[in-house]
C-alpha cells in the first residue's frame, strides 16, 4: 500500500512557484525507461560532477523540495523516481537501466538565474520507511544524478507560530490561517477554554508551514483560548492563550413558565444567546426581588435554568441576566406571580340530598329521584380561567409533558389525547401559541377556559396537585381516578349538583341561587352577552360558588348514563362503567334557560374540545 501511494506521490505537484512550467507538462512521458530518453539525445549523456540533487523534509504528510544545483539558468530539469533500484545510470558504454522502468510523474522545471531548479511535492502520510531512488536529468546537457534518499517516520511535534485572526465575537463564524512547522495532512484543531473545547472544522493544510480552518464561536464562553494542533501519529502542538472569544452582551429571548402561583417554589427556563458562565439572574417587580436559587446555565450559552420563590406580591416582574462583565439584558414584564381569584375554593359540607328534576321540566335521565350522601369536599370558587390553563401549559412545556402538533396541545407520553386547542387551531380558543410560549388573547385572561378535552382538563387537576405537593388522581395512560388520591380532580356528578344547589335542599329550587327564575342579571346565558365573560361576574350561590349556572358548561369524572340515576349506589356514587361519553354540567353562554337548571344533564366524547365546555376542580381532602 505505500509503494502505491509513493507512486502517486509526485503527481500531487505544487505548481504556484514555477508558473511557466505549463508548456512543459506535455513533455512528460509516463512510464517510459530513460534508455528511450538517451536516443532523444544528439549526444552520450555524461554525469556533470557539479551537479547535485537533494531532497529537503522527506518526511510522511508534509512537503518535500527537490533541488537541483549546478545548472545553468534556464536549463531544463526532468526528474523521476524508483520505489525499488536506483534505475537506469550513464557509463562509458552508454546507458544502462534496470527493472522496474523508472517512472516520469514529475514535470520538467528549469533552473533559476543562480543554476538551481527546485519543486515542492507533498509527501503523503503513512509512508514512511519507504527508499527512493531519484534521478535528475537536466534535458538542456544530458547531465544525470542519481541519489538515494529516503521518506522517514515523521516524529516532530507541530509548532504554532500565530493563528490570524487571533479573536472573535461570542456566535461568530471565521476562517482561520495557521503559521507555524510541521503541519501535516490529517492534523486536527481544538480551542481549550476554560469551560469549553472547541473542535475546528474544514481543516486544511496548505504546506507544513500553514493551515486553515473554520471554527465556530455559537454558544463560545467569553474568554482566552489556548490553540492545539494534533498530528496523525498523536502528537500536538500548542500555542497557550493563542485565540480570545470576545463577550457579547446577553440576549434574552424568552422565559417558560411565564406565570406561577403565589407562596409556590417553581423552575423557570431562560433561553437566549451569549449567556455566560458565572451570569446572574434577578426576578424584580420595583424594589422587590424573587430568591433565585439552584440557577445552572447552559454549557452553549443558551440558556438559564433557576428555581424562584414566589413567596412575594402578585404582579409582573422582569428577569435580568447578568454577565460578569456585567453586560446585561431584561425580559420586562415576563413573568407574573398570580392567584387563583380571591377565595381560592371553599369547603362543601358533608350531606345528604335529594338528587333529580325536582320539577318534572327535564327529560327523563334527570330521574328518579334518589337520595345521595355525600363526604365533605374543597371546590373552586371560579371555573378554570385561561391565565391558570397557560400557566399549566407554560409549566408542563418546559418539562416536556405536553407538545403542540398542528397548533393542537397534545399529551406527551401516557395515552398522548389532544388536551386543548389554540387560537391557531381554534378561533373560540383563547390560548396562545408562538412557538414557544403559551398564553392569553388580551382582555380573556379571567374568561373561563374553553376549548378543552376531559383529558385537558384531567391534566391541569394532576398538574395542580403536584403545585401544591398533593398526590394526583389520575393515571395518564389509563385515566382512571384514584378517589383515595388527596389532589385535585373533576367533581362526580353527585358532587357537582350538591354544591351547585348551595345548600339549598328543602324546599329545592331549579337555579342555583335560590330561585325557579332566570333573568340576564343571573348567568351568562341564552348569547345575552355573545360569549363567555370573566368568572365573577355574577351574585355566588349559598356555597359562594360563581358561575355553576352559565359562562361554560363543566366537565365531570363521571361517564354518562342516562338510566343511571336506576342504580345508582346512595353513597358517594363515582357513575357507570366505561360508556362512550362524559358528564357536563350547569349550561353556558349559548343555551337556554332550561339547561341552567341544577338538576339538567349534558353529556360530550372526552377527546371533544367546544367553544362552550371548560372546568372547575375539587379535592375531598
Amino acid at each position: 500500500m505505500v509503494a502505491a501511494s509513493l507512486r502517486t506521490l509526485f503527481s500531487q505537484k505544487r505548481m504556484s512557484h514555477f508558473p511557466d512550467l505549463c508548456s512543459y507538462i506535455s513533455m512528460r512521458i509516463p512510464r517510459t525507461p530513460l534508455f528511450f530518453l538517451g536516443l532523444l539525445l544528439a549526444a552520450p549523456l555524461s554525469t556533470a560532477s557539479a551537479q547535485t540533487l537533494s531532497v529537503n523534509n522527506l518526511t510522511e504528510g508534509m512537503t518535500a523540495t527537490i533541488e537541483i544545483s549546478g545548472c545553468s539558468s534556464g536549463d531544463s530539469v526532468q526528474v523521476a523516481y524508483s520505489l525499488s533500484g536506483p534505475g537506469p545510470i550513464s557509463t562509458a558504454y552508454g546507458l544502462v537501466y534496470l527493472t522496474p522502468e523508472v517512472m516520469l510523474d514529475i514535470p520538467a522545471f528549469r533552473a533559476n538565474a543562480n543554476g538551481v531548479a527546485s519543486m515542492d511535492v507533498p509527501i503523503p502520510p503513512n509512508s514512511g520507511g519507504v527508499p527512493v531512488w531519484f534521478h535528475a536529468l537536466n534535458i538542456s546537457t544530458g547531465a544525470l544524478t542519481n541519489p538515494l534518499a529516503e521518506v522517514i517516520v515523521f516524529n516532530n511535534p507541530p509548532v504554532i507560530h500565530s493563528v490570524s485572526p487571533n479573536q472573535g465575537n461570542q456566535g461568530d463564524w471565521l476562517p482561520l490561517v495557521f503559521s507555524g512547522s510541521d503541519f501535516i495532512t490529517g492534523s486536527q484543531v481544538q480551542f481549550v477554554g476554560a469551560a469549553q473545547t472547541i473542535a475546528a472544522t474544514n481543516v486544511v493544510v496548505g504546506h507544513h508551514t500553514f493551515m486553515t480552518a473554520d471554527v465556530d464561536l455559537a454558544g463560545a464562553p467569553a474568554g482566552l483560548y489556548t490553540v492545539l494542533v494534533t498530528v496523525p501519529s498523536g502528537l500536538t502542538g500548542e500555542l497557550v492563550d493563542g485565540f480570545e472569544v470576545l463577550a457579547m452582551a446577553p440576549s434574552l429571548s424568552g422565559i417558560a413558565p411565564s406565570s406561577g402561583f403565589e407562596n409556590e417554589v417553581i423552575s423557570i427556563t431562560i433561553s437566549g444567546d451569549f449567556i455566560d458562565q458565572g451570569a446572574i439572574l434577578t426576578v424584580t417587580q420595583g424594589a422587590t426581588s424573587l430568591s433565585v436559587s439552584n440557577l445552572v446555565i447552559a454549557a452553549d450559552g443558551t440558556s438559564v435554568t433557576a428555581d424562584l420563590d414566589l413567596t412575594a406580591p402578585l404582579g409582573f416582574y422582569d428577569a435580568e441576566v447578568t454577565d460578569p462583565d456585567g453586560t446585561s439584558d431584561a425580559l420586562v414584564g415576563a413573568f407574573e406571580i398570580m392567584t387563583l381569584p380571591s377565595g381560592d375554593w371553599v369547603q362543601i359540607p358533608a350531606g345528604t340530598f335529594e338528587m333529580g328534576d325536582h320539577f318534572g321540566v327535564g327529560g327523563s335521565n334527570e330521574g328518579p329521584l334518589h337520595s345521595v350522601t355525600l363526604d365533605a369536599f374543597k371546590m373552586d370558587v371560579y371555573e378554570v380561567t385561561n391565565e391558570l390553563y397557560a400557566a399549566y401549559l407554560n409549566d408542563a412545556y418546559a418539562a416536556g409533558s405536553v407538545t403542540v402538533n398542528s397548533n393542537v396541545i397534545y399529551q406527551v407520553g401516557g395515552a398522548g389525547e389532544a388536551l386543548a386547542d389554540t387560537t391557531a387551531s381554534s378561533s373560540y380558543s383563547r390560548i396562545t401559541w408562538n412557538g414557544s410560549t403559551f398564553g392569553v388573547t388580551a382582555g380573556k385572561e379571567r374568561h373561563p377556559l374553553v376549548e378543552v378535552s376531559w383529558y385537558g382538563a384531567c391534566t391541569y387537576a394532576n398538574w395542580r396537585s403536584e403545585q401544591q405537593g398533593l398526590t394526583p388522581c389520575y393515571n395518564l395512560s389509563t385515566w382512571a381516578c384514584d378517589f383515595n388520591a388527596n389532589g385535585w380532580r373533576l367533581p362526580t356528578e353527585a358532587e357537582w349538583e350538591y354544591a351547585a344547589r348551595g345548600g339549598a335542599h328543602n324546599p329545592y329550587y331549579k337555579y342555583p341561587w335560590n330561585s325557579n327564575s332566570i333573568t340576564s342579571s343571573d348567568a351568562n346565558y341564552d348569547r345575552n352577552i355573545g360569549t363567555t365573560c370573566d368568572v365573577g361576574n355574577y351574585a355566588p350561590n349559598g356555597y359562594g360558588l360563581y358561575d355553576t349556572a352559565g359562562n361554560v358548561w363543566e366537565w365531570c369524572n363521571d361517564w354518562y348514563s342516562s338510566s343511571y340515576y336506576s342504580s345508582s349506589p346512595g353513597s358517594n356514587p363515582t357513575g357507570p362503567s366505561s360508556v362512550s361519553y362524559r358528564v357536563i354540567r350547569g349550561g353556558s353562554w349559548l343555551d337556554s334557560a332550561v339547561d341552567l337548571r341544577s338538576a339538567d344533564r349534558g353529556a360530550s366524547y372526552p377527546n371533544d374540545r367546544y367553544i362552550f365546555i371548560g372546568l372547575r376542580l375539587l379535592s375531598v381532602h
